[in-house]
């Protein structure tokens, strides 16, 4: 070991260091005075073998001098830091990072950084054991002059003192160890708090997402006791949230994406919109820039079988695009399938139609990828002027009017080129 040590003060006096502009110092006359000036004298101390220097003397001096240069090794630990330090801003620990967060091991991360913390605690207070005197392994009913045992009973102590364990076998004797135990127990104590209150906020942090999801359904469960819905309707009205809720975004998307470049901006949007929704024949020859104020305001909703998603003569409140499972259309024809165009085109007046008139179109059916309503969301129309309902269980993209508008606010060409993709 201590021809390692050695070897090491070799090495430090031609390894560079970063300055205080940050720039990586390479002239080794320059190196080796700046070594000098730091961490020379503790590493040469340290380096010594002491206690072979000293194996004739056996005064209280001597021993005193072998304490010391084992204390000194001990000061290389602050050395760890900044070598820590060091890995975190290189490329490899850049790498490291990203690789933790992309893959969601924050919290695995956290409790392994906290498992370490408590081993090097533990081993320094360990360490520093017998330096504060002889009494605490002399008193030990199972000391050993095994010298990995008794590191392996100092250990032993050190963990049971920073958890607040204390089993009280391992005792000080002199006022120099129970100064020394007291010292520990102040470290101990605080590390045990950081531990209760790093892993309280690892919990507490470990999925955002689902937390702010819960609370959203805790509210509507709330809502739903509160007001005393029958049975069935309390039913369908939990179940439209918890897959509203489970589909829903809970960040600021549009916050994220304002942030972003242009050019990431377009790839993020051209992933996030739903291909059925980016295939459809009112977006159709959009600008890529236009596509991306999108991205926000689509919504995932489901519907029961017999449920009735729109109503003849209903105000209009959104388009929607079958994603899964059919339905039925019954009224004035405006269906669209992102594969063809709309099978009819009547848009004289806003009001709904005559329902006696109605009769005369035929039911549609709707399956994945035809969609209804263009006409409210684009404004040609202020009505539904059919019926649809849910023949099985339904999954639709929705996108509401109001939201719609305000993404597109200031964009009149753009509307103007979406209601013309639609009359075309």
């Amino acid at each position: 070991a201590d021809v390692l040590f050695m070897f090491d003060i070799v090495l430090n006096f031609r390894t560079t260091y970063l300055n205080n502009e940050g720039v990586e110092v390479t002239n080794g006359r320059t190196c080796a005075v700046k070594y000098i000036k730091t961490w020379f004298l503790i590493d040469f101390i340290s380096a010594l073998p002491l206690e072979h220097l000293t194996e004739s003397d056996t005064s209280l001096q001597a021993l005193k001098l072998v304490k010391l240069g084992k204390l000194l090794r001990l000061l290389k630990v602050v050395r760890v830091l900044k070598f820590r330090k060091f890995v975190l801003e290189s490329e490899v620990g850049i790498l490291i990072e990203d690789f933790i967060i992309l893959n969601h091991l924050q919290s695995i991360y956290a409790i392994a950084r906290i498992i370490v913390q408590c081993v090097v605690l533990s081993h320094v207070l360990a360490c520093f054991l017998p330096l504060s005197g002889a009494g605490f392994l002399g008193s030990y009913s199972h000391y050993s002059k095994d010298v990995f045992s008794q590191y392996i009973s100092c250990l032993y102590w050190a963990m049971t003192t920073i958890t607040t364990v204390g089993y009280g076998d391992i005792t000080p004797v002199s006022d120099q160890e129970r100064m020394f135990a007291m010292v520990a127990m102040i470290f101990g104590g605080g590390f045990y708090g950081y531990v209760v209150g790093n892993i309280s906020v690892i919990i507490a942090h470990s999925d955002l997402t689902r937390l702010a999801k819960e609370k959203q359904l805790s509210a509507v469960s709330a809502w739903l006791h509160n007001r005393k819905f029958p049975k069935n309707l309390r039913r369908r009205l939990w179940h439209y949230y918890k897959t509203f809720v489970s589909n829903l975004s809970v960040v600021d998307e549009h916050s994220i994406l304002h942030d972003l470049s242009p050019d990431l901006r377009l790839v993020v949007a051209e992933f996030l919109i739903h291909p059925m929704v980016r295939s459809n024949l009112i977006f159709h020859n959009l600008p890529n820039g236009a596509m991306v104020h999108l991205v926000p305001v689509p919504r995932q909703i489901s519907a029961e079988s017999n449920e009735v998603v729109v109503g003849r003569g209903e105000p209009g409140a959104a388009m929607f695009i079958v994603l899964e499972g059919t339905a039925s259309m019954k009224g004035r024809q405006l269906l669209h399938r992102f594969t063809s165009k709309a099978t009819e085109h009547n848009y004289e007046g806003s009001q709904p139609s005559d329902p006696q008139k109605a009769k005369k179109y035929k039911e549609e059916r709707l399956q994945e990828g035809d969609s209804f309503g263009e006409e409210v969301l684009l404004g040609t129309r202020t009505y539904y002027d059919y019926t649809v309902t849910a023949s099985s269980v339904l999954v639709l993209i929705m996108i509401p009017i109001d939201e719609f508008l305000c993404a597109f606010k200031g964009m009149p060409e753009i509307i103007s080129l979406m209601r013309t993709n639609f009359l075309d």
